[in-house]
């Protein structure tokens, strides 16, 4: 009896978890080191900005969205540079 229970509840667990994943061939296209290229090109908007800072350079974290995908861009100002890397958290 508990056996059958056991294996029951698995295989709801199983089943429930497979419909509410998403579907990875439905990722947006995204430049991974390009900011302005994500929000012009690819369509994705800023719903949020933060700064942080680390030792010797400010950082500002843009969060963008497309479609309910969420993208994190880390754009990091040292002196005279920029550097850019956006990911999929």
């Amino acid at each position: 009896m508990f056996k059958k229970l056991a294996f029951f509840i698995l295989l709801n667990l199983l089943i429930t978890n497979q419909s509410f994943a998403y579907d990875v061939d439905d990722m947006p296209e995204v430049d991974y080191g390009d900011l302005n290229a994500n929000i012009k090109d690819h369509g994705f908007r800023i719903v949020g900005t933060n700064i942080a800072s680390n030792e010797m350079f400010p950082i500002e974290i843009i969060t963008l969205e497309k479609k309910g995908w969420i993208l994190k861009c880390k754009v990091r100002y040292a002196s005279q540079q920029t550097y850019t890397v956006c990911y999929y958290p």
